[in-house]
């Protein structure tokens, strides 16, 4: 992993696998998002006004008419973690079963793509299931692709894991961002905790590029960038998807840290452009049950029209 800085004071990433990650330029103590142009937001690393959406206008005004802190992302590859595409899919009246997601999928209208999904959640606090001196893994996160047949998922979020030695309780919550099938990197320098809440958009971009942009709305901190995919990856834009996953940890399927309850809001995604744009809420979807043989252990629920409920169950 390399680091270096273009003229224009933006640095880039470059991985082993030909991806790149670009961070933005310091924003200006006076800057101002609720006045700033188009391409002002952009150059400064905040998400474009979803302007065709009134419910996600009036998000994104709630969202960034507060001050922000911007922080400056610091990547740290964990190269024995991935957050990989759905598996071991089965499907019972709408209800999809995997043995490592729970959460909720909607699928792209046919002929066309998603190019944003956005999602809300309170950080859970973890807790390993059995004293046993091992660790317990959970991410929560949300993401476009990573259903048949695009599998190459881009996603963000935030990772809650926990060991129990005697009686004492080890944890580890941080946020992260992939794109599949390159491993799970860590934003060192975006701190968060059990009890935040955080708010994360991410868009496909027309070069093929997705950006990434994660809030912290208890802490009033912000980060972004720009990730190119991985050689010979591309953002399909098939599906759009909020999760509670057990990730793949040394090549096998994590065990699930108890992560009590994560209750995602305001989720939708949008797809198209100008006249064959339009937007598709969770309720549109499949709710996702994760499976540890015949037994479910982390149950998905689709609430209401935009929000997703995912629970512990063992």
């Amino acid at each position: 992993m390399k680091t270096k800085k273009a003229s224009t004071g933006i640095e880039i990433t470059e991985f082993a696998s030909g991806m790149k990650v670009a961070t933005f330029r310091p924003v200006l103590a006076k800057f101002n998002p609720m006045k700033a142009d188009e391409e002002t937001l952009v150059k400064y690393g905040y998400p474009p006004r979803p302007v065709d959406n009134p419910q996600l206008m009036k998000k994104w005004m709630l969202m960034f008419g507060r001050r922000h802190r911007f922080v400056k992302p610091r990547f740290v590859r964990m190269s024995n973690m991935f957050h990989g595409p759905l598996l071991k899919k089965e499907i019972i009246e709408r209800t999809l079963y995997s043995s490592n997601w729970s959460g909720a999928v909607i699928d792209a209208p046919s002929g066309k793509s998603f190019s944003s999904v956005v999602g809300e959640w309170t950080i859970p606090n973890p807790y390993a299931v059995a004293a046993d001196d091992s660790w317990y893994y959970s991410g929560n996160w949300v993401g476009i692709d990573g259903t048949y047949p695009s599998d190459n998922i881009c996603h963000a979020g935030i990772g809650c894991d926990a060991k129990k030695s005697g009686s004492t309780t080890s944890r580890n919550v941080y946020a992260w961002w992939e794109w599949y099938p390159d491993a799970k990197v860590k934003i060192s320098s975006f701190t968060v905790s059990p009890g935040d809440t955080v708010y994360c958009v991410i868009c496909k971009l027309t070069s093929g590029d997705a950006s990434v942009y994660l809030a912290n709305l208890n802490s009033g901190s912000l980060t972004s960038f720009y990730i190119s995919p991985p050689s010979g990856t591309s953002l399909v834009g098939h599906c759009a998807e909020w999760i509670v996953e057990a990730p793949q940890v040394s090549g096998s399927t994590a065990k699930l840290a108890d992560y009590g309850m994560v209750y995602f809001d305001t989720c939708v995604a949008d797809y198209g452009s100008g006249t064959i744009s339009g937007t598709m809420k969770s309720s549109e979807g499949n709710n996702i049950n994760m499976k540890s043989g015949s037994r479910i252990i982390s149950q998905g629920s689709l609430v209401g029209d935009s929000a997703v409920k995912c629970f512990f169950t063992s």
